[in-house]
């Protein structure tokens, strides 16, 4: 795992293209294999992904490690859609090849 990130309740990861966030062999698996033999055993809480992204997609992703950590996480994704958000989600696409038309995404 390139961990960018960890603390505050949240685990930052660099994902690479390929893998799988949930499911069988995926990042969800070894996130909670390296997590749970650490964290405080809890009834209600299990370290998870708190946003998506796609199998062939690379990026950061987020998990959380506690139940505040996705708490504020939440909070923030909510609020990104103010004039002055404090979490701001950006997307870059690669492609190749030429584009027989214009077009707007």
């Amino acid at each position: 795992m390139d961990i960018l990130f960890q603390g505050a309740g949240l685990l930052v990861l660099n994902k690479s293209a390929g893998i799988a966030v949930h499911g069988r062999d995926s990042l969800e698996e070894k996130v909670r294999s390296r997590l749970l033999p650490v964290l405080p055993p809890s009834l209600s809480f299990r370290p998870g992904p708190l946003h998506r992204l796609d199998k062939p997609t690379s990026g950061i992703i987020v998990f959380s490690t506690s139940l505040e950590g996705a708490r504020t996480f939440s909070a923030l994704l909510q609020h990104s859609r103010e004039e002055t958000p404090a979490l701001v989600k950006r997307y870059l696409a690669l492609v190749d090849g030429v584009l027989e038309e214009g077009g707007l995404w």
